[in-house]
């Protein structure tokens, strides 16, 4: 597995988002990308890479589980800043279950807390975690600008 080259001797933290962003487009070029599940975090990426005019390929990770009102902020997004859009082939959760069995995502989250009468796979929080679990079809959540060395986002950079 490849590393990342050692970062220069940057002030990342002291850097505008913009910045960032230009720094990681000169950095890393074509090897540069910008994932996205449409949260909140994708729709301001991808407001400053248009208005940047960086031409930063955007990768869709759907992990099919999205609200309907997400599809629709990611159709409204595409047709305004005029995206192509990659998207990775993915297996659906029931290909998945199919593959790993029944207890592939769900083995923490229906165990009982000691005293609990309801099991925690009927909680809200389980059952995000369910939802959330997507083994490795999908790495990441939200968006960030991906090189493929390392990960920067707009808060700084980070190893990956």
């Amino acid at each position: 597995m490849a590393t990342a080259p050692p970062l220069p001797e940057l002030d990342f933290e002291a850097m505008s988002a913009e910045d960032l962003l230009r720094w990681g487009f000169e950095e890393f070029g074509d090897k540069l990308c910008l994932t996205c599940s449409w949260q909140k975090q994708s729709s301001v990426l991808v407001h400053m890479v248009s208005e940047l005019e960086l031409d930063i390929p955007v990768i869709e990770l759907d992990t099919q589980l999205f609200f309907r009102e997400t599809y629709e902020t990611r159709d409204r997004l595409v047709e305004r800043y005029g995206l192509t859009l990659q998207q990775p082939q993915v297996i659906t959760v029931a290909e998945q279950h199919k593959r790993e069995g029944s207890n592939h995502c769900s083995k923490r989250s229906t165990r009982t807390t000691p005293g609990s009468q309801a099991s925690a796979a009927t909680s809200r929080p389980a059952a995000r975690r369910r939802r959330s679990c997507s083994g490795p079809t999908a790495t990441a959540s939200g968006s960030s600008i991906r090189s493929r060395t390392g990960t920067r986002s707009a808060s700084g950079p980070t190893s990956r």
